[in-house]
């Protein structure tokens, strides 16, 4: 049970690249001050009982402190916390009869120590503005959980007093000097994922949002955490292992960012709107190399006669586009356009501005979704006429104004319940064209990856592979635009405004 005394806690996490640690430590903010050995011990029920429900509890220096944990999205962090001072070594839990823990039916399950965080913290009291006070954690610390250790360092940003938007500007005036990345994950977090012992996956980049009762605005921001935390899991996975599943799945991500934006443009559309668009897209286009020679190859590969000569030459180009893509995820600018991202979606002019286009930004979102999908299903209506007369430039419009549709209807799917089966045959009917233009796309995209070997030791294969390329390109045209006739013909789940 809440309690209408419920204390807020406030804070931006933020992962400090490995290399630049050393230097932070010893930057005058901290004042020359020793750092603070800080041992934190969490508990739970074997089988993680508080985790399960949404709590973590820990001790930490003779305070105890429950927390509600943070959905999985970006680096801002806003959620319910309650502290004590205790005595000994076990949670005191007749001081959490207020908190959310009371209701709670542990049962037989006995809470104890699940696993260990150990850091050395340094702190600074930053006062930006008269009336703004932000208390800044530098941590370098470590985890111990099932006998196994995990290193990390994390700066912390904690609003004391003071509007939100300040946590943003302070990070983003760090993140020139100091390369900086926005993290998804709680202390909490990093011990549960080290005490299961499992390997980290791709995250595909679909929503799991619930946006019944949300305004517009609130459900853009929800929509907005979601994706940056799709694009931080994915990228770390390809920075660490050139995970070619992560790779596809950021760039997906990345694309429903900037179509999750183009969604709600009548409502936030500014400059600084337009900057971010742009942004994320040449930050999508760094990655397109490599991922055009993941599709190829893999093309090539599973052909009647695959080449050996021209795949070595293929697997070269790939690993110096690989280099490329984790030379950009190092980069300071990789982590302040993420920031940049998150601090317009969370105290952005559009969310205080008064004119906010006409007060679209606090209707109730379900008005909005019935508008934007239709108007989506117009603009591939239109576009879509002739399919299979259009150059190949035209048809790629096309794609993407499916693709911008599928992604509309899976963002909003959960305002309409009712609608399941409905929404379940039209999306797949409008998967069917992206992936069936895909196909026509890939094999474009493909012939200019060859083209760049045709002089070289495999230009003879490389040539044949161009020829091959071609080979049922006009039946998935012809697909394409049978699924694009299905999916028009399919009843709207959602009601035509």
């Amino acid at each position: 049970m809440m309690t209408l005394n419920q204390p807020t806690e406030i804070e931006l996490k933020l992962g400090v690249a490995w290399p630049d640690v050393a230097r932070l430590a010893a930057s005058p903010l901290w004042q020359d001050q020793e750092p603070r050995a800080l041992t934190s011990i969490y508990f739970d029920t074997d089988d993680q009982h508080l985790r399960r429900v949404g709590l973590t509890l820990r001790l930490r220096a003779g305070i105890q402190t429950l927390k509600v944990m943070a959905p999985k999205a970006s680096g801002l962090f806003e959620r319910a916390e309650w502290e004590h001072p205790v005595q000994g070594t076990t949670p005191d839990l007749s001081l959490l009869a207020q908190t959310p823990l009371a209701a709670v039916d542990l049962g037989a399950n006995q809470l104890h120590p699940v696993f260990l965080i150990q850091v050395d913290r340094r702190t600074a009291l930053i006062s930006p503005t008269p009336g703004c006070q932000i208390e800044m954690a530098f941590d370098i610390g470590r985890v111990e959980a099932g006998g196994r250790v995990q290193d990390f360092a994390e700066l912390e940003l904690e609003r004391l007093e003071g509007p939100t938007r300040a946590l943003f500007d302070l990070a983003l005036s760090m993140a020139v000097e100091t390369r900086l990345l926005a993290s998804s994950q709680s202390k909490a977090d990093r011990g549960f994922a080290l005490l299961a012992n499992q390997p980290v996956r791709p995250l595909k980049a679909e929503s799991r949002l619930d946006l019944s009762g949300l305004s517009v605005g609130q459900a853009l921001s929800a929509m907005v955490r979601e994706g940056l935390g799709h694009i931080l899991h994915n990228g770390a996975l390809v920075a660490q292992k050139r995970e070619v599943e992560a790779l596809h799945q950021i760039r997906v991500a990345l694309r429903r960012l900037r179509a999750t934006l183009g969604l709600f443009k009548p409502v936030v559309a500014d400059k600084t709107f337009i900057d971010l668009r742009a942004s994320l897209r040449a930050l999508g286009q760094t990655m397109g190399r490599a991922r055009d020679l993941d599709v190829l190859i893999a093309l090539i590969e599973t052909s009647d006669q695959p080449s050996a000569r021209l795949l070595e030459a293929l697997i070269l180009d790939r690993g110096a586009a690989y280099d490329e893509v984790c030379r950009v995820l190092a980069s300071h600018a990789y982590g302040q356009t993420l920031l940049t991202v998150m601090a317009w979606a969370e105290t952005g002019d559009w969310r205080q501005s008064p004119w906010s286009q006409s007060g679209l930004r606090d209707q109730p979102v379900l008005q909005f979704a019935d508008q934007a999908l239709e108007r989506l299903r117009r603009k591939l209506k239109t576009d879509g006429k002739d399919l299979t007369n259009l150059p190949t430039e035209a048809q790629h419009r096309v794609r993407i104004r499916a693709k911008n549709l599928r992604y509309g209807m899976e963002l909003f799917a959960s305002l309409y319940p009712e609608g399941l089966e409905r929404r379940r045959h039209l999306i797949s009917a409008v998967k069917q064209v992206q992936d069936r233009l895909g196909l026509v796309n890939d094999r474009a995209v493909g012939e200019a990856l060859l083209r760049a070997h045709a002089t070289g030791p495999a230009a003879f294969d490389a040539g044949r592979a161009v020829a091959n390329l071609y080979v049922g390109q006009r039946d998935a045209v012809l697909k394409a635009d049978a699924a694009l006739r299905l999916a028009l013909d399919l009843p709207r789940f959602w009601p035509k405004p």
